[in-house]
Parts: structure tokens; C-alpha cells; sequence
């Protein structure tokens, strides 16, 4: 089992362990028992999805702030963490719709892949600007160091023409 794979498993187990606990306290909170005492029962159930759409959409929320605010993983940890969270949380939505493949799953699943690929596409774009940063950072370094060497030029030259 490769490091990235462990990794990947890791924060996928973390990120639903903390969805869980969210939910379990969203329960215990005064939000959903205000869905509870709604007259209608069109309001109490678009309530109690509103409850479950939030709670999915944190799992994703979850994964997004981890892997960007996280330099300690290469691109390609990355990649596979996500990759991996993707695959397993598709399982775990199949489990949760009963295999019932609904016109709601199918749109939920289009999303997931619409957000798949626009992760994708930002950790890409994350790589060139890191890469970018790196090859100015460099170049700004050179830059600096060619200035250092003509000012200690021209102070050298300055105190050689006081003395003269």
C-alpha cells in the first residue's frame, strides 16, 4: 500500500468522522426540531433536505479546505486523496440512496464530477502558480544578488576615489 494511498484513506476517514459528528449535532441543535413543528409537511421535508444537502456538500466543503490549505502534499498526493475521497463518498451516496438511481442521484452524481474536474483543473492551476512562484523567486534571487555586487562595486570604487 502506497504512502499516498494511506494518506488518502486518512483524510477521507477524518473528513466523514467529522461530517458525522456535525450531523449528529445539527440533530441535537434547535434546526432541525424547527423543521419538527412546520405545518406543512412540503416545508418539514425541503427543511430536512436542505439539513442533508448541507451536510453532503460539507464532506466536499471539507476536502477543499484540507488539500488547499495544505502544502505539506505534493500534487499528486493530492490527486489521489481526492481521487480516493471521490470514489469512496460515490459509495457511500449509492448506500445512502439505496442503489436507487433517481433523477436527483444522477444530478448529484453529475455534480461530483463537475466538481471533481474543476478540482482537478484548480490543483493544475495551483502547481503552475507554485512552479511560477519558484522560477521568480529564483530569478528575483539572481537579480538581488547582481545588484548586491554592483552597489559593493560602486561603494568600493566611491571610497577608492575619496582616498585619491
Amino acid at each position: 500500500m502506497n504512502e499516498d494511498y494511506k494518506v488518502g484513506i486518512k483524510e477521507s476517514l477524518d473528513i466523514l468522522c467529522q461530517q458525522r459528528k456535525r450531523l449528529c449535532e445539527e440533530v441535537d441543535g434547535d434546526s432541525i426540531y424547527m423543521g419538527l413543528y412546520e405545518n406543512s409537511a412540503r416545508i418539514r421535508k425541503i427543511h430536512f433536505q436542505k439539513v442533508i444537502i448541507e451536510w453532503l456538500d460539507g464532506h466536499w466543503t471539507d476536502i477543499d479546505e484540507r488539500l488547499k490549505d495544505n502544502s505539506r502534499y505534493t500534487f499528486k498526493t493530492k490527486q489521489e486523496i481526492c481521487s480516493l475521497f471521490a470514489e469512496n463518498f460515490n459509495i457511500f451516496l449509492n448506500d445512502l440512496l439505496d442503489k436507487k438511481y433517481t433523477k436527483e442521484s444522477v444530478l448529484q452524481e453529475q455534480n461530483i464530477r463537475g466538481m471533481l474536474s474543476n478540482w482537478k483543473k484548480y490543483l493544475i492551476d495551483l502547481e503552475d502558480i507554485h512552479f511560477n512562484c519558484e522560477k521568480n523567486m529564483k530569478r528575483l534571487l539572481r537579480i538581488k544578488k547582481q545588484h548586491q555586487a554592483e552597489f559593493k562595486q560602486m561603494l568600493q570604487q566611491e571610497s577608492e576615489d575619496t582616498y585619491e
